[in-house]
């Protein structure tokens, strides 16, 4: 790992190999996991699981599902392979690609947004057709504010990769964190006036936090912007011919999310919010290891591949499924064994009770 402070600042430490950088994003992972944490107890303690919890995770599945096809399935998996390749043949054409893709992608997920804002009473129906109508309608108003992030995630999702390439994990790792705690301060701040819509704004203060910890360091890099819309680009059709496999698979994963919200829109009032609560638990310990593991070696497969090294990358990936293995796996089945007093420890007060407690420890096993 070595160190920059002279001109470039702390933002701009590098880090080598996968060890350094896994264990940076691990700290910020479980900083971020700590925050959100904290995050779902102050949700749980003012709101309990009840509509207006219902209400706010429902309203995050249709602009999550833009997130995950269009940024996590899309920008985020076509970028640094083709930023590599193209870095290593010239500069100039990275940093000319970088500023296309980040255009491109913003303009469609704009024009997602924009059809998101203008269709949230219709998608909010499809999300929770068991709603009563005045809870259909505030959950179109959390989504009309909600289909701000995936436009401005987007746009952080190419500075996240050149801070990737260039092993500038420490901007890149304070991101998630700052996330989680502007949708603190918004129910701290703002719920207390606003209500859930507060919340709502929270995770829009959020997301510009992980956007903007992120663009100095990537200027600090190179990155110019550049005002280039060049949809003849081969670069464009190679990240298109990247993406489109993994958007099925993206999208299956995604229904697969929105299902229960779907089912549970018709059950008890808190059924939603008691299936997310639980879903955040059970998925600490990816979230905290193997995400770190594979956001720190995604940088390093792409330059092997890149340089056409391929039995050191098939070194590199047996060595990181191993590592990543050896930590969740035990990590699972801990939270398995003691889910329910975990779950009566984190959430279990203010307005969250000890039957909303026993439905979140069953819905975890």
């Amino acid at each position: 790992m070595s160190f920059h402070f002279f001109g470039n600042g702390l933002l701009n430490i590098e880090s080598k190999g996968i060890a350094a950088p896994a264990l940076i994003l691990a700290v910020s992972s479980v900083a971020s996991r700590s925050l959100g944490i904290l995050r779902d107890w102050l949700l749980a303690q003012r709101f309990g699981a009840g509509p207006d919890l219902d209400v706010y995770y429902a309203a995050f599945r249709a602009p999550d599902f833009v997130y995950n096809l269009l940024v996590f399935g899309g920008i985020t998996v076509a970028f640094l392979p083709l930023f590599s390749d193209y870095f290593q043949k010239s500069k100039d054409e990275a940093w000319r690609f970088a500023a296309n893709l980040l255009n491109i992608f913003s303009f469609f997920l704009i024009l997602a947004g924009i059809a998101g804002f203008v269709f949230a009473p219709a998608l909010a129906a499809v999300v929770a057709p068991g709603f009563s109508p005045a809870q259909l309608e505030q959950t179109a108003a959390l989504m009309r504010v909600m289909f701000l992030s995936p436009i401005i995630f987007g746009a952080a999702s190419v500075f996240s990769g050149i801070l990737q390439y260039f092993k500038r994990f420490l901007a890149y790792g304070l991101a998630a964190p700052l996330y989680n705690l502007g949708i603190i301060a918004g129910i701290v701040f703002l719920a207390p006036a606003m209500g859930i819509m507060g919340v709502a704004a929270g995770v829009i203060a959020g997301a510009l936090a992980y956007l903007l910890v992120q663009i100095a360091p990537a200027i600090k890099s190179g990155f110019v912007w550049r005002p280039i819309f060049d949809f003849k680009d081969p670069a464009l059709a190679r990240a298109v011919a990247l993406i489109l496999p993994r958007m099925a698979g993206i999208a299956a994963n995604q229904i697969n999310l929105i299902a229960p919200v779907v089912i549970a829109s018709s059950l008890t009032a808190g059924s939603i919010a008691v299936f997310n609560l639980a879903n955040n638990i059970f998925s600490l310990p990816a979230g905290i290891i193997g995400v770190s593991y594979a956001t720190a070696a995604f940088a390093l497969f792409s330059k092997y591949a890149a340089e056409g090294r391929a039995a050191d990358l098939a070194q590199k990936f047996s060595q990181t499924m191993r590592q990543v293995g050896f930590f969740t796996v035990p990590a699972a089945i801990l939270i398995f064994l003691i889910r329910d007093p975990l779950v009566r420890f984190l959430y279990q007060r203010g307005e969250f009770t000890a039957e909303a407690a026993s439905l979140t420890a069953a819905a975890l096993g």
